[in-house]
């Protein structure tokens, strides 16, 4: 039997439960996601109302808040609790399944090291700073056997198991990389890059004419239907009211993306979509969309506590994930082999990164592009 989950239900589903374990295989597909997939599963949020209802049952905080070790005496005392609880109830009812979740939720806090305590509004926000070892995650507690991860972006073995926690220089012969041919012609699949100015989050404002001209020309020239990619939703305020071109979607806050982007694709006539989000997981074949513009090098954001302090730690991951999701961003027009798609990069950004890290720009992707 196979069974199809996306990451989040199925993580929480055999955490929580008895089902989809005891698997031959756990296959990973868009494997790239893993870090964030398996790290906000481990991530606690301890808001007022789970405090209340842990007081509930006797439980509360004594010692420093900002402190790991004080949340991790705390977990223990509520997973002991939440398990008398769960005792007294009837197995899989509404109510054993919310004081299993907030037992499953406090167990997790003893699972990983090197965490991050922060305060995120009214709540308490615990999360591992580095990814755990994601086969252990992914196979652990009798979920699997094996563990098949696919990407088009691993982009090498040695960094993907690096900061995905897998061990090969221990164990060289439980990890095998299997390294499948680029199956994109360069011509179908072409990256011009074509800079007008250095793009990064503290200027939206000051590039955001010399990004809006390039734009209107592109369209003009182009034609058709396409996407234009902020990656940051301030540079997406700033350059949209200064785009003359008027048949946009625009990915503001209020709209549902979904609908947003389901309406743009069944549009028969030429349109263009302006979006900070997506660059990942989303299918614009054929006509749907045959041109691209991407006006910024997708960095991560670093108002992140997490992000800011792994960038602190190790830059070498800042740039190795940018550069993963830039050619996520790069694959979301030209689908299948007798697809064609084009896509524009308009940061300056672009040709840096590049440059300085070779060893992560895929051939295929390499021999596609134009104006370096």
């Amino acid at each position: 039997m196979i069974s199809i989950h996306n990451y989040s239900y199925w993580l929480a589903e055999t955490a929580n439960g008895k089902f989809f374990k005891g698997n031959d295989w756990v296959i990973a597909d868009e494997g790239h996601l893993l870090d964030n997939a398996v790290s906000s599963f481990l991530t606690i949020t301890i808001t007022p109302k789970l405090q209340a209802q842990l007081q509930s049952l006797g439980i509360v905080v004594n010692g420093d808040r900002s402190l790991l070790t004080t949340w991790k005496e705390y977990a223990m005392l509520s997973v002991a609790a939440c398990s008398n609880k769960l005792n007294g109830l009837k197995e899989f009812t509404s109510e054993w399944k919310s004081w299993a979740r907030i037992g499953q939720q406090c167990g997790d806090l003893s699972y990983v090291q090197g965490d991050l305590v922060f305060q995120q509004g009214s709540s308490i926000r615990i999360q591992p700073l580095w990814c755990p070892p994601v086969d252990e995650v992914l196979l652990g507690d009798g979920k699997g056997a094996r563990l098949l991860i696919m990407s088009a972006t691993m982009l090498d073995l040695e960094t993907f198991s690096t900061y995905h926690g897998l061990n090969v220089d221990k164990s060289p012969d439980d990890v095998q990389y299997i390294d499948l041919p680029w199956t994109f012609h360069p011509d179908r699949r072409m990256i011009k890059y074509t800079p007008v100015a250095w793009v990064s989050g503290r200027n939206p404002a000051a590039t955001a004419p010399l990004l809006a001209r390039a734009v209107d020309h592109i369209i003009a020239e182009a034609g058709g239907k396409g996407i234009i990619h902020t990656h940051s939703r301030a540079l997406l305020e700033a350059v949209t009211p200064l785009i003359k071109y008027r048949s946009l979607y625009v990915h503001t806050r209020e709209v549902n993306r979904g609908e947003l982007i389901q309406r743009f694709k069944d549009d028969p006539k030429p349109s263009w979509i302006i979006s900070p989000s997506i660059d990942v997981g989303e299918d614009f074949p054929y006509d749907v969309a045959r041109t691209q513009i991407i006006l910024k090098v997708p960095f991560p954001g670093r108002d992140d506590p997490v992000v800011a302090q792994r960038y602190m730690e190790d830059k070498l991951w800042y740039n190795y994930v940018t550069m993963q999701d830039l050619w996520q961003t790069c694959g979301r027009v030209c689908r299948a082999e007798d697809d064609y798609g084009l896509t524009y990069v308009l940061d300056y950004n672009f040709g840096r990164v590049v440059e300085k890290h070779p060893q992560w720009v895929p051939q295929g992707i390499r021999e596609s592009i134009e104006g370096l």
